[in-house]
């Protein structure tokens, strides 16, 4: 049984959930899709693109966020497979779909999605206090011959990586989830579409 006592909320939850339907672009602001604004695109020719897997540039989101907490004096987030597999599955869906929100198409924010794949969102954090829920991170990332834009830089894993973990920072509510320090675990999920964009979810606890 739950213990009585006040239920602290992970506010940035709600928060991107109003962004997202605000904006359709993530959390907050307008950082979560690339490029931010007043940044260009990075052109290149098509002999330039590299290939980029998934599961690489999900491995260097991991280290790029720890290298932020560690900067920030935080301890590290360890990389837990379920609340990744639950980012991976709404990275899938995104991708699938064509859309880029907290909230999937069966009207499931990140939390609900998290205890669908098994994850436990309940958190004790003593004397009374507790969480239940999850932070979330999402992010949108041409490639490739865009449509009216021309080929844009896919580059390689840890490239790509950097510029979705900064992209992150330079958002007040990302950077927030990247540095809160009562997360302590992670899921990082990232699916490319096929066509034109790696959609990114990262998941914090």
């Amino acid at each position: 049984m739950k213990p009585k006592g006040h239920i602290t909320l992970f506010i940035l939850i709600a928060v991107c959930l109003t962004a997202a339907a605000a904006f359709g672009a993530g959390c907050v602001d307008d950082a979560g899709i690339f490029p931010r604004p007043g940044q260009d695109f990075p052109y290149i020719s098509p002999d330039e693109t590299v290939s980029a897997t998934e599961d690489e540039i999900e491995q260097y989101i991991y280290i790029f966020t720890n290298e932020e907490r560690t900067a920030y004096g935080l301890p590290a987030v360890s990389y837990d497979p379920v609340l990744s597999a639950a980012a991976k599955a709404h990275s899938a869906d995104m991708a699938a779909n064509g859309f880029f929100e907290h909230t999937n198409l069966k009207g499931q924010g990140p939390a609900a999605r998290a205890a669908d794949a098994g994850y436990e969102i309940y958190k004790d954090l003593g004397e009374g206090w507790y969480t239940e829920g999850v932070g979330e991170n999402l992010f949108k990332m041409p490639h490739g011959n865009v449509r009216e834009i021309g080929y844009v830089g896919k580059y390689d894993a840890e490239r790509l990586a950097k510029e979705i973990v900064d992209g992150w920072m330079e958002s007040p509510g990302h950077r927030a989830n990247i540095l809160d320090k009562g997360y302590e675990k992670t899921g990082i999920g990232v699916r490319y579409d096929g066509e034109t964009y790696y959609y990114v979810t990262q998941d914090f606890w």
